[in-house]
């Protein structure tokens, strides 16, 4: 059977949804629309969602979900997982993202119908898959999982949301109480600045962020680098720099808790990455940077979204360009463009 033939689906009110996404956290949060849609058209049904134990901080407390699984939860091997799903008895599973182990879950699960694209080897275990040719980049990730549920006869009449990370009062005013620490309780909102990410895309090199910064707090604004594991060194080379405002984040925050820090900033710089995309769907705006080529990796699949004025997007002028060739200047210049229309 190939989905892409066939018309919409409708369900009984009490139908029992998996969702499945199973890689990286800003990969996550762009399914988070499709899940808001589903919920609201099929507001009495039971939506689990399937996904890394890393990224699974981010789909806490959202009002859309019912039960969050972890594909690769410590105390579950996968059979276990598989037994436990299948005794939650879903109807329909849907696969945002096609790799071979959620494929066996829902498989060896026996779930009803499984819906994903019609992308990979592992497709072939669907029974209703969906021909997308995401690769063509013809949308944004967002619009193609949105296709998915469109599928199951929602969409057309309910518009989406923004991608959405929900945060408690309390997780809110830890973040503000970290973010008194980092800044020694200067009471300025920072800009953040995250120069790294997974290696799926090309990166604006880390120097030219560590220049950045540096012009943005010689402008007596405070600036928080944040980082992972792989930008411990870089993280320690902005130490050493001891300027007045310009600070690294914590590397001991939970990841609802650097969500809560984000939340307090003014913007967020970074290459195409997850903390972006966190940024975006905390309200923050943001300047990124992007290239044109290969045009998988471009912003027209993984910027922002919804697309909008709060959310800039840096590229080489000449299709062909590294992102190397965006100078320090016209990142600040920018960045000094977008706080102005913030500020005032």
């Amino acid at each position: 059977m190939d989905g892409s033939g066939k018309s919409n689906m409708k369900f009984q009110p009490q139908t029992r949804f998996l969702l499945i996404r199973t890689d990286k956290i800003g990969d996550l949060l762009l399914t988070t629309p499709a899940i808001q849609v589903l919920k609201k058209r099929y507001p009495n049904s039971f939506i689990a969602f399937l996904c890394s134990s890393y990224a699974a901080a981010l789909l806490e407390n959202n009002p859309w979900i019912d039960l969050i699984i972890k594909t690769d939860d410590k105390d579950s091997n996968f059979f276990e997982t598989v037994r436990k799903v299948k005794k939650l008895k879903f109807d329909v599973a849907i696969h945002f993202y096609i790799e071979w182990k959620s494929i066996w879950i829902t498989r060896f699960a026996n779930i009803p119908l499984r819906i994903g694209p019609k992308s990979k080897p592992a497709s072939v275990f669907l029974n209703f898959p969906i021909a997308q040719k995401r690769s063509r980049v013809e949308k944004h990730e967002a619009e193609y999982n949105l296709d998915l549920v469109k599928i199951c006869d929602a969409f057309d009449s309910i518009p989406p949301s923004t991608p959405q990370i929900f945060l408690q009062e309390t997780e809110s005013t830890k973040g503000k109480e970290n973010l008194a620490k980092i800044l020694k309780n200067q009471n300025k909102k920072p800009i953040f600045i995250h120069p790294g990410s997974k290696g799926s895309a090309q990166n604006w090199p880390l120097n030219s962020f560590l220049e950045l910064a540096k012009c943005i707090e010689a402008q007596g604004l405070n600036v928080i680098v944040t980082g992972g594991e792989e930008e411990e060194e870089f993280l320690k080379t902005v130490e050493r720099c001891n300027l007045p405002h310009l600070h690294r984040c914590p590397s001991n925050l939970t990841l609802r808790e650097f969500a809560a820090l984000i939340h307090e900033g003014e913007l967020m710089i970074s290459n195409s990455t997850g903390p972006l995309h966190m940024a975006a769907a905390l309200g923050i705006p943001t300047l990124s940077f992007y290239p044109h080529l290969p045009i998988t990796t471009s912003a027209k699949r993984w910027g922002p979204y919804p697309p909008s004025s709060k959310h800039i997007i840096l590229k080489p002028k000449q299709e062909n360009d590294p992102l190397f060739i965006i100078s320090v200047q016209e990142a600040f210049e920018t960045t000094k463009e977008i706080l102005s229309r913030i500020i005032h």
